[in-house]
């Protein structure tokens, strides 16, 4: 197939001329009261560790089955560290504050759910009502402007805001605000589903209200991404259709949706035609398939891809879009980060498809297939060589090789730094007939530590028994 960039690029412009339009007012439903359904009858929100996650961890733990006993310590020493820690929530405009301390207490949040769960300990829930309280009284009680909106100076880069501006979470990198908050609240909203039966009623309103005033900052972050050109003659910051920004402002816009069981949110993340980037088009647009190539669609290559500038090969079936961030010596970073945050969408319809949930009415996303046979799994066939061998040429090379040796490489499939492998737990829990994702974890120590999301959890809860198999 012979490619041509520039004609690319411009019948691409033409076919996305109304997106932008259709994103740039995103018009959703946004529950008026904090929560859709608090009831005595009222299952509570279903996010990624369920019931039977935990009853199979006790299980795990009470044998001292290895890897999860090692990972069940190191969990539980973590939320014993946490017991004694002062924290603080936070939804000032520094990012890096925000992206910092948001990220970590996500996680230890998730640590103290679960060691309560699993023993009972009295100690762990009080630290996390703390917890939470902490941080859904910060943001209640932050002043939001009216109405709701992120401006970048003069509409051009650089694109940060003075430090003192008080907007959102995060605001003096205002293209960045959906994104943090897709990778932080989903992790609050787990570790607060797991004890919502151990909540009093004014506990949940706040945690409830605290998710909702979420929504308007991840919507308003949207709207700038649909809107800026960055010094290009195009939207979404050069034409980025299906960055990973985009994919982590639907997961935060998906998990508060299921945390507050509020169905119109949540069928606007995962399916509704109303939203050009709901996580059904995200699997359709992030993972490229042969019949995607040349199109000029969105879901074509970006522009900017070696295939198209450097004569690099084309993408094997299921290689994940942000691929063209090896430019930087980031591709395959970007493409794990984009293709964790797909999974992570993805076990949300699963669970509540197959559990207690009262929003079961959407597709178990583990098992789609798009127009063009885009799937998840696909993706693991094509990523997996690479943690298999430890060798960036094991997939689609030369296209990755030069992250061998670059500091790309230096978060991917290195002993030090392994946490996108926390993955392929999920699909190997998913996928158990697939030999590539078997090989892949086998191929590593499982008990590994993940600050992007799991922690050290992945393995106990969410990691299957390959002795099993």
């Amino acid at each position: 197939m012979s490619y041509d960039a520039s004609s690319h690029h411009l019948s691409r412009r033409a076919v996305m001329g109304g997106l932008a339009g259709l994103l740039a007012a995103p018009s959703v439903p946004v529950p008026a009261q904090a929560s859709n359904n608090n009831s005595s009858s009222d299952p509570g929100p279903v996010i990624w560790t369920t019931d039977d996650m935990l009853d199979r961890a006790k299980d795990r733990i009470a044998r001292k089955t290895e890897p999860f006993h090692s990972a069940w310590l190191n969990i539980l020493g973590e939320a014993e560290a946490v017991l004694s820690m002062s924290l603080a929530g936070y939804h000032g405009p520094n990012e890096n504050t925000y992206s910092t301390r948001g990220r970590a207490h996500s996680r230890y949040a998730r640590d103290l759910a679960i060691s309560y769960r699993i023993t009972g300990a009295q100690r762990f829930l009080d630290k996390l009502k703390e917890l939470l309280h902490s941080w859904a009284r910060d943001a209640i009680d932050h002043p939001y402007p009216d109405p709701p909106r992120l401006t970048l100076p003069g509409n051009r880069g650089p694109y940060v805001a003075p430090p003192t501006a008080e907007v959102w979470p995060g605001s003096n990198l205002p293209h960045g605000t959906g994104l943090r908050i897709g990778r932080i609240m989903p992790k609050f909203a787990d570790a607060y589903a797991m004890v919502w039966d151990e909540m009093r009623q004014d506990e949940r309103a706040d945690v409830d209200e605290w998710m909702r005033l979420m929504i308007a900052p991840t919507l308003e972050c949207r709207r700038l991404w649909a809107e800026f050109d960055y010094n290009n003659p195009a939207p979404f910051f050069g034409e980025q259709y299906f960055n990973n920004h985009l994919t982590s402002q639907t997961l935060g816009l998906a998990a508060i949706g299921y945390t507050l069981r509020n169905k119109d949110l949540v069928e606007y993340a995962i399916d509704s035609r109303d939203h050009a980037l709901n996580l059904r088009a995200l699997i359709d647009g992030c993972i490229l398939m042969p019949d995607d190539l040349g199109t000029g669609l969105p879901s074509d290559l970006s522009w900017e891809d070696p295939t198209l500038t450097a004569g690099m090969p084309p993408p094997l079936p299921g290689e994940i879009w942000d691929r063209y961030r090896t430019n930087g010596n980031r591709g395959m970073l970007y493409t794990l980060l984009n293709l964790r945050l797909l999974m992570l969408m993805a076990e949300m319809t699963h669970n509540n498809k197959n559990s207690r949930s009262t929003i079961s009415n959407h597709v178990d996303y583990y098992g789609y297939v798009g127009p063009n046979g885009e799937n998840l799994e696909i993706s693991f066939d094509v990523y997996s060589p690479w943690w298999i061998t430890g060798q960036a040429s094991a997939v689609n090379s030369p296209y990755y090789d030069h992250e061998q040796e670059n500091p790309g490489f230096d978060r991917i499939a290195n002993a030090i730094n392994n946490h996108e492998l926390s993955s392929w737990e999920l699909a190997g829990r998913h996928y158990p007939e697939n030999g590539k994702i078997r090989e892949a974890l086998q191929a590593w120590d499982r008990v590994i530590f993940d600050a992007e999301t799991w922690g050290w959890s992945a393995v106990l809860t969410h990691g299957p028994d390959l002795d099993d198999q």
